[in-house]
């Protein structure tokens, strides 16, 4: 009986484990309404289309943030690049980029 209630207990305590790490996410991440969904989605698509014809360079990616995070602040959001001073190679694809530029909320 005893052995059984530590499985039980060992089964509950990973359980609980995974939901809490799957539940969490990047700090800053938060959930679209449709307005920010279409402007991060117009940023990624954008950027998406830069990198498949040429090589974005770190200086140029910020450059770029800084521009549409003053536009996204209307929007109470901003995107954040999660590899920060490095270069976004040519041909990247979309989901390359979306797992990159995350959206986060204003500081």
């Amino acid at each position: 009986m005893k052995r059984n209630i530590n499985v039980l207990m060992g089964a509950f305590l990973a359980i609980s484990m995974l939901v809490l790490f799957s539940s969490c996410t990047q700090p800053g991440w938060i959930v679209l309404d449709k307005e920010q969904q279409f402007m991060y989605s117009n940023f990624i698509v954008e950027l998406t289309v830069k990198v498949q014809r040429n090589e974005l360079s770190a200086a140029d990616i910020e450059e770029e943030l800084e521009e549409n995070n003053v536009y996204l602040k209307v929007f109470k959001f901003r995107i954040v690049d999660t590899k920060a001073g490095t270069n976004v190679p040519k041909g990247s694809t979309l989901a390359y980029v979306q797992k990159r530029f995350l959206p986060a909320k204003l500081k």
